[in-house]
């Protein structure tokens, strides 16, 4: 029997990936935009139980973009909360992918203040 090797999706996946990544950065910003008080008193206090359950989701697709061998980080604040769980929890090998796969505009924030008061002053 012949196996025949899937070489022709990984291009094509990849592209997709892509752009899922970037759509999973928004939603993230969006979901941890109201808990990062919370999330910044337990990473604080190095409460590393809590701050997995707080950034489970986070952490789920950091893993998905890293064994795809891409960076992902929402802002610069939370890219060195997950990087400093997975050192914790003994992902160095993932936590070493992001740090040198993740690129520099994702630590800059989604929407910076200018653009929010030109959306202000445009909706009035």
């Amino acid at each position: 029997m012949i196996k025949i090797k899937k070489i022709y999706h990984r291009p094509r996946n990849n592209g997709w990936t892509i752009i899922k990544r970037s759509g999973d950065r928004a939603e993230l910003h969006h979901y941890y935009k109201s808990k990062m008080n919370y999330i910044r008193k337990v990473y604080e206090i190095q409460d590393y139980i809590m701050l997995d359950l707080s950034l489970n989701k986070l952490k789920q697709r950091s893993i998905y973009y890293a064994k795809r061998g891409l960076g992902f980080a929402v802002n610069k604040e939370l890219f060195e909360m997950i990087i400093t769980l997975f050192r914790f929890e003994g992902y160095d090998k993932y936590a070493d992918i992001l740090i040198r796969n993740t690129p520099e505009e994702f630590f800059k924030p989604l929407i910076t203040n200018n653009e929010q008061k030109e959306n202000h002053k445009n909706e009035s």
